[in-house]
């Protein structure tokens, strides 16, 4: 996290939900018997990394040790990730032996975030750029139209519903951005609060409302017509990097440490309440991702996947 199809901060619309988490199981299993924790690395550790099931395995293996995928995103039977600087496409057909199918030139940045819509993939980096590939062609990834915004190290996020796309960088806010020819995407409408050191990190979309996840906790927009933007509401909690809607419900970690992520309902949006927590107990390591449908949130946190029954129980149900 398809109008924004399910990705690894992984986000509106959850078309290819449960595939996308088997590939986020999938992927994360590999990486976590290739990778240690950042800074301690051991040159064993490298050198023997286990080996994952494909026809073309040296091949995948030199991709995936390009760069720690932080994103992915989930199109029929493709997967697209955002590797190191490069966006590559995978064939999940079989889910026990992912193919690599290609990859595109790397850009100058690394990706951060990545949401599929039509036959295009969307990309932000962590220098605050857009970037547009044509994904028609999965063996030929290539780059149809960028937008660049003033360099600056960011946590950003992208949402794609319709014509536009919903960006969303740190402390320069929320972008909306007319996607209706790839080639040029343009700016229409932009909100940000600088003074108060709003930092956005995640986003989603419900029709014309916007639902942002920021460190100072929940934010609703209404953009109306995608071109004028306007707070609904908030809902203070700390630093939260993760947002997820399904019906009156959002879902949204805690980042501060370890706290269960929280369900707010938000049938009324201008007061927007605390319902319940989906744990029983803090987490060890801040969640990566969060997506919901009617019945069931799902999260990972390091190498775990929580799925958390939203009705009749708030206990974990299954975890791997």
């Amino acid at each position: 996290m398809d109008q924004r199809t399910p990705h690894l901060r992984l986000p509106a619309s959850r078309v290819g939900l449960l595939l996308g988490l088997i590939t986020i199981i999938l992927v994360s299993t590999f990486l976590a018997s290739m990778f240690t924790p950042m800074g301690t690395h051991s040159a064993a550790a490298q050198a023997e990394p286990t080996q994952m099931p494909s026809q073309n395995q040296g091949e995948l293996d030199f991709v995936l040790s390009s760069g720690f995928p932080v994103s992915v995103a989930v199109t029929g039977d493709r997967a697209y990730l955002g590797i190191g600087s490069k966006v590559v496409a995978i064939d999940v057909t079989d889910r026990t032996r992912p193919l690599l199918m290609g990859q595109s030139v790397p850009l100058a940045d690394k990706i951060w975030d990545i949401a599929i819509q039509g036959g295009y993939a969307y990309v932000v980096t962590d220098q605050n750029d857009l970037h547009i590939f044509s994904i028609d062609n999965p063996r030929n990834i290539e780059e149809v139209g960028n937008l660049d915004y003033p360099d600056t190290s960011i946590n950003g996020g992208v949402v794609v519903v319709g014509s536009y796309a919903y960006v969303v960088h740190g402390y320069l806010g929320l972008s909306i951005i007319d996607v209706s020819d790839p080639k040029f995407p343009r700016e229409v409408s932009s909100y940000n609060e600088a003074a108060s050191q709003l930092y956005m990190y995640d986003v989603e979309v419900v029709g014309n409302i916007v639902y942002v996840a920021t460190n100072l906790g929940f934010f609703a927009l209404e953009a109306a017509e995608a071109m004028w933007i306007y707070k609904l509401s908030s809902y203070a909690i700390n630093t939260s990097n993760n947002v997820a809607i399904a019906g009156n419900y959002a879902y949204l970690d805690e980042y501060a440490g370890g706290a269960p992520p929280l369900i707010l309902n938000i049938s009324n949006l201008s007061s927007p309440r605390k319902d319940s927590v989906m744990l029983d107990h803090r987490l060890n390591s801040p969640v990566t991702a969060i997506q919901a449908d009617a019945n069931y949130a799902y999260l990972t946190s390091c190498s775990r996947l929580y799925v958390v029954g939203v009705h009749d129980s708030l206990d974990i149900i299954g975890n791997k």
